[in-house]
């Protein structure tokens, strides 16, 4: 039998799209964790990233390499 944590896991969140407020947040907190983790910025290419993101967060979609981001 499986128990209430498991269950749990397998529920689907449903997503509202992110304020832009949000997706700025979310930008400065990705940004933080390549510089703060020494990643190469070559791996928001990375596939494997973007499964991941799409997996956890559909609602956020993360900023191309071509578009600044404040750190404010």
């Amino acid at each position: 039998a499986e128990n209430r944590s498991e269950s749990k896991q397998r529920q689907t969140k449903v997503c509202k799209p992110l304020s832009r407020q949000d997706m700025e947040e979310a930008h400065r907190r990705l940004l933080r964790w390549f510089v703060n983790g020494n990643i190469a910025f070559n791996q928001a290419d990375n596939i494997y990233l973007w499964h991941f993101l799409d997996k956890v967060a559909p609602a956020y979609f993360p900023p191309s390499k071509y578009q600044h981001v404040a750190t404010g």
